[in-house]
Formats: C-alpha cells, sequence, structure tokens
C-alpha cells in the first residue's frame, strides 16, 4: 500500500493519525506549553546518568511494534508490498539511509550530476536533523518513562572522550589502517550498511568505499535498493569505527566561533542554486563542514576548494570513521545523535545570536533540491512539516541546552580565502587538542599531518590521537553562555507522494 492522502494535524496535534501532540506541547487537547528539557553535555552528565542513556539506546534497539517498513520497491505506483517489523532504533536507521541512498558517486552520475540527497549537501540539514532528533528524544523519553529526559550533546570542541569509555558507547579503536568492530559497550548488529559495505580500490590500489569513489552508473542500484533489516541482522555485521588512513579532525571552538559569525542561514553558489557549494554568508554550509576555513593567525573563510578539505560537522564524521563515515550507514553509531545534539546546539546559538524576530529567513523558496526549499516537505516525516516550520528556536519545540556559545568574532573581520587546489595545504587549523589558536596546523592527510612553525612536532596525546603542538596539549575552555531562554505503519517509499504534492 502506498498513502494517497496524508492527514494534516490542526492546532498543536502531531503524529501519522494526528492522535499525539506536537513537540513542545501537552494537555489533553495539547493546549498545554510544556516545559522545556535541558540538553547537557554528555561529559557533564553523572555516571548513573551516563548509563541511563545508554539503556535508553539499547531498549529502543530491541523494541519491536511501533514500526514496520518496506524492503523491495512496488511494482507500480498503486501495488502491494510487504512490510517488515523493525526495532524502533533501526527504523531511524532505515530512514537515514533512504534520504541518503542516492548520493553515491554512481548515483550522481546516473542522475547527471545531480546530487539527489533530502537530508544533507543542502539547506534543510539543519531543520532536518532537528526533525530525527526530536523523535529520538521522545522515543527515549518514553521507554525510559521520563517525559523530562533530554538528549545530551557531546561536546567534541572541548576534547570530551568521555562517550567513547566501554561502559558507554564503546572505545574508539587505535588510529590504524583497520576500521574495527566494537565489541564493547553498546554491542549490537548493524543494518542499512550496503553502503558501507561495498569497497573498491582507488588509482594506487588502496582499498576504499565504493560510496564515494565508484562512479559507475551501472551500481547505483545496490544503494538505492530498500535494505532488509532482518536479513542485514542475520549477518551479524558489528558496528564499526577506526579509519584506515586516519582522516579527520576535531574543531576547536574557534571554527564554530567562525561558523557562528555568517550573516545567513544560507546563500548561494556561484552557479546561483542553493546546494553543497555555497557562497561564504551561508551558516550552513559552514557548519555541515563544506565551506573552508582555516582558523589560526591566517584566518579566513570561503567556499570549498577541495572535497578532501571539509570541516565542522563533516569533519567529526571522519574522525570517528567506520559506520560514520558513509551518511546511509552513519545513524548505526549512537554517537551520530550525540554529534548531531551538537550541531543543533550550534545551530541554536547562532539563532540566538539575533533579536527575537530579526533572525534571518530560511532560504531558499526556490532553487534548492526537492525538499530543501522553504515550502517543500521533508522526507519521509509524518505528519508533513516543511523546512520553514521546523526553523525557529528551541523554545517552540519543547527544549533547551545548557550552554551555548557566543559569537566573539564579527564576519566583518574575517577575509575571504584565496587559497586553490595547488596550495589549499597552507590553510592552518587548531583541532581541539590544540592549546590556543595560535597552533599551526593543517588538516589531516592521509596517515600524515604536517605541522608549521617553530618547534612544533606531530605526536600521539593520551588517547592515541595525532596532536600538533609545542608543549603538552590541554584543553580550552569554551566561552558560553547559558541558554535563555509515530505510532503505526510509516512507510518511508513515500517519495511518490511527495513528488506528487510538491510538483
Amino acid at each position: 500500500m502506498v498513502f494517497e492522502n496524508v492527514c494534516n494535524c490542526s492546532g498543536n496535534f502531531y503524529g501519522v493519525d494526528c492522535s499525539e501532540c506536537a513537540f513542545g506541547w501537552s494537555g489533553e487537547n495539547c493546549g498545554m506549553k510544556k516545559q522545556a528539557v535541558q540538553r547537557k553535555s554528555f561529559g557533564s552528565l553523572l555516571d548513573s546518568e551516563k548509563q541511563n542513556v545508554v539503556n535508553g539506546m539499547l531498549m529502543l534497539k530491541s523494541e519491536m511494534g511501533y514500526w514496520s517498513v518496506v524492503t523491495e520497491e512496488p511494482p507500480t505506483a498503486s501495488g502491494t508490498v510487504t512490510l517488515q517489523n523493525v526495532s524502533t532504533y533501526d527504523f531511524l536507521v532505515y530512514i537515514h539511509n533512504y534520504v541518503s541512498r542516492d548520493a553515491s558517486e554512481a548515483c550522481k552520475v546516473l542522475n547527471g550530476g545531480i546530487n539527489v540527497d533530502f537530508a544533507h549537501s543542502g539547506p534543510n540539514f539543519l531543520v532536518w536533523h532537528r526533525t530525527y532528533l526530536l523523535i529520538l528524544e521522545r522515543a527515549l523519553q518514553r521507554v525510559l518513562d521520563n517525559p523530562s529526559f533530554g538528549l545530551p550533546y557531546w561536546k567534541w570542541e572541548g576534547n570530551d572522550l568521555s562517550v567513547f569509555d566501554e561502559r558507554y558507547f564503546g572505545t574508539l579503536p587505535t588510529r590504524s589502517r583497520e576500521r574495527q568492530d566494537i565489541t564493547n559497550g553498546l554491542n549490537w548488529k548493524t543494518v542499512c550498511d550496503i553502503s558501507f559495505r561495498l569497497k573498491t580500490t582507488d588509482k594506487v590500489g588502496r582499498e576504499v568505499d565504493a560510496y564515494w569513489n565508484d562512479k559507475d552508473p551501472r551500481n547505483c542500484m545496490q544503494y538505492w535498493a530498500p535494505c532488509d533489516p532482518i536479513t542485514d541482522l542475520g549477518n551479524s555485521n558489528r558496528l564499526q569505527r577506526g579509519n584506515a588512513y586516519l582522516k579527520g579532525y576535531l574543531p576547536n571552538v574557534r571554527e564554530i566561533e567562525i561558523a557562528i559569525a555568517a550573516p545567513e542561514y544560507d546563500a548561494p553558489g556561484d552557479n546561483g542554486k542553493y546546494g553543497q557549494r555555497s557562497l561564504r554568508d551561508s551558516f550552513r554550509s559552514r557548519l555541515e563542514g563544506w565551506s573552508l576555513i582555516c582558523s589560526t593567525s591566517d584566518l579566513c573563510v570561503g567556499p570549498q576548494v577541495s572535497p578532501m578539505y571539509q570541516r565542522l560537522h563533516n569533519n567529526v564524521h571522519d574522525w570517528i570513521n567506520g559506520h560514520m563515515s558513509v551518511p546511509p550507514s552513519a545513524v548505526n553509531d549512537p554517537v551520530f545523535s550525540l554529534h548531531h545534539s551538537n550541531i543543533n546546539r550550534i545551530l541554536e546559538s547562532w539563532m540566538q545570536r539575533f533579536p527575537s524576530g530579526e533572525i534571518p529567513q530560511y532560504k531558499p523558496d526556490s532553487r534548492g533540491h526537492i525538499g530543501h526549499n522553504s515550502q517543500d516537505y521533508m522526507v519521509p516525516f509524518l505528519p508533513l512539516i516543511t523546512p520553514n516550520q521546523q526553523y525557529s528556536t528551541s523554545d517552540n519545540w519543547g527544549y533547551e541546552y545548557d550552554y551555548l556559545i557566543e559569537a566573539t568574532i564579527s564576519d566583518n573581520d574575517i577575509p575571504n580565502c584565496t587559497y586553490t587546489e595547488e596550495n589549499i595545504q597552507e590553510c592552518r587549523i587548531c583541532t581541539a587538542h590544540s592549546s590556543d589558536s595560535s597552533t599551526q596546523c593543517t588538516q589531516y592527510e592521509f596517515d600524515a599531518i604536517a605541522c608549521i612553525g617553530e618547534y612544533q612536532t606531530c605526536s600521539l596525546s593520551t588517547e592515541d590521537i595525532r596532536v600538533c603542538s609545542a608543549t603538552e596539549p590541554t584543553v580550552r575552555p569554551t566561552p558560553g553562555s547559558s541558554s535563555k531562554m509515530l505510532k503505526a505503519s510509516l512507510l518511508p517509499f513515500l517519495l511518490i507522494v511527495f513528488l506528487t504534492l510538491i510538483l
């Protein structure tokens, strides 16, 4: 079955059948504003509170009966399909896989160079993932029987590695050339990860992810086919972390401050369209990681020069690597949600820069990919919601953060980057492990990192992470201020419906 009609909830009601209250509301008729839950840094929680977060994730991983998915495309728009029950957590993996499965290099070639991604590389990136986090947070509140539970965030810019503990979310593997199974902590099986499992070789013969490297359009169907969670669970594939080539670093707060300085939510690229590569004014592009940011003494910001040199959000995925390195498989790692809770905190920090009623408007109204324009429906959420509806401060959605990041630098004081493909390595950055913003480090380049400056050396910290430093690295304190502030079966192949409604 495919829904030809869907409910449009009135008032503050929510859900596939409009039987629930919208996020931030409660009461018999959903007319009472809910007291905001507080999202705190995972590292600041008591050991018992950290374990509670882990227990909630484990309960969602095993909870059945709330969600069903399709595992094959219907032969026609009105064809009959078989539904498969999945756990609540695996359902969230499924929908994130669904929205990004067409963005592989092979599918881009098949789609005429167009990046078909309904949640990344475009304006709705931040509001789509906020909707995802709200669904997860509500599910955790339900299984933990605690309506005051707030989803923690991972404060990676503060060099907080407490999430990587065998008691909680499993340790990071040593930074070796081999990705490793995470068999401690959350010892669970992965689903919907064909995009991670498929490999190819690069031009020097190294094994690499086919998702990012295979450009044969004939292979697009391998990613595009709906995943089959029961079969995947039967394969007993384990969550993996680690990077064969030591890519990525944890950004420090200076990069965040540069992102927050952006004057507009989003901006078009030099082709006039809103997508992955935007002009420098785009906050979304800076935070997602597509804008070039140099965060040391040669401070500058500009459009992406090379896809190898990513920043902020993207870089954290690369640093953890494993399943986190490929969007369709990333939600298999529960640290994904704590990472994105921090990304959402940075969004809130940017919004709170502006006086009430003066937040720059969501862009664009048009010229974005389907699902990213302000009045498009975000795939595949039910009830239907547009990016513009989701674009507002957190108090409208029933949560707040314990600590926001102040805007300490003006965009007028950040010059344009003038780097090219040939000299991009001179764009210097600081990691979260650097002692201060004057440390002269460059982007990680496979298994080597260059360090620039007198007496600078590249070494391994106690956490087995490569660091550029002249002295023993220390954690840089983060400036900031306190925040003031479906049941039923969802069929995530509703793309036909959404396209019909949009077009």
